[in-house]
């Protein structure tokens, strides 16, 4: 009697570079190295100017990467965009070009995925040398980790879930591309379709190393108190570079709007309210109108690590003021 044999599934490793000569080959041997073998690694360049094509090369020689190097610059996002176009797996995992894999990332989150269109984990935060400076992202931040993922709560809070931890089903592209100009960030885009199309899931482990080292794409993540937090949020959040946050969350709103995504009447009110509730900080006026809006939508607005200081100073706005 013939024996069935079970292939594992191809898993797309989806890489994006530029001038990543420093970090990327530790990088690039983390993926390689993976216990789950079924894997192919699909790296777009941006046209790097240092070593980056290099390596490239020689993993292409010892690995069997596959790699294309742009005819102009695309950015970012579209740089990350014609990775992903590229990819065959049935799973696809986003890679930045300066982290480090652990082992057992990829088996974990395919063992886990389930039903789900897409799952995330967590990860811990090391330094230019590899030193551990944060031992969960998660615990640092306004990171989602729910199970269920709420469509609002993810779209609006400030932190979403980062590429670099995703696994997710390639029938997910078929809503998520083309990503719509104007869009900052081509993982919360895909978070967002995600929810829209079988969830997300949440994996409370960490399984890889999230390296900040002062020339990443994304902020920084410190490791702020509660105070810190109240007190940057109402007082002194129009640093510029909180500006140029807030202005992409903005911009990914009003593409998101513009999109085909499938939103139902009271999401758009609530995502057209958040445009002019940005705007305020972005263009320092932040009014009366703006607070209104921060108390009607608080639960969206705002993570829960702080909702709860936010929601006192609410209330006593709406006493004062009778919003």
């Amino acid at each position: 009697m013939e024996t069935m044999i079970h292939k594992s599934p191809l898993v797309s490793v989806a890489v994006a570079t530029f001038d990543g000569e420093q970090f990327l080959e530790d990088q690039l041997r983390s993926i390689c190295n993976q216990t789950y073998k079924n894997l192919e690694v699909i790296v777009s360049d941006d046209c790097s100017t240092d070593g980056t094509v290099e390596i490239l090369e020689e993993f292409n020689i010892k690995y069997g990467i596959h790699y294309c190097v742009n005819d102009k610059r695309l950015g970012f996002v579209r740089n990350f965009e014609r990775a992903l176009s590229l990819c065959r797996g049935e799973y696809i995992a986003l890679a930045d070009q300066d982290d480090m894999w652990f082992p057992e990332k990829i088996e974990c989150l395919i063992n886990e995925i389930g039903d789900h269109s897409l799952i995330s984990s967590d990860t811990n935060i090391i330094d230019a040398h590899g030193n551990i400076v944060t031992e969960s992202f998660k615990k640092v931040s306004n990171y989602i980790a729910d199970t269920e993922t709420p469509f609002l709560q993810l779209f609006l809070n400030t932190k979403w879930i980062s590429g670099c931890t995703m696994l997710f089903k390639k029938e997910l592209l078929r809503e998520a591309l083309p990503i719509p100009d104007g869009m900052g960030s081509h993982d919360w885009w895909l978070a967002i379709n995600a929810t829209k199309n079988g969830g997300i899931k949440y994996l409370d482990r960490k399984l890889m190393s999230y390296r900040q080292h002062g020339k990443n794409i994304s902020g920084n993540v410190k490791n702020q108190n509660l105070i810190y937090k109240f007190l940057r949020f109402f007082i002194s959040d129009y640093r510029n570079k909180r500006k140029e946050f807030r202005s992409m969350i903005r911009r990914n709103i009003k593409a998101s709007l513009d999109s085909n995504l499938p939103l139902e009447d009271y999401e758009k009110d609530i995502l057209t309210d958040a445009i002019f509730y940005f705007d305020s900080f972005i263009t320092n006026q932040f009014n009366m109108a703006a607070v209104k809006i921060a108390y009607k939508h608080r639960e969206f607005l705002f993570s829960r690590r702080y909702y709860f200081a936010l929601e006192i100073l609410l209330r006593l706005l709406n006493k004062l003021f009778k919003l």
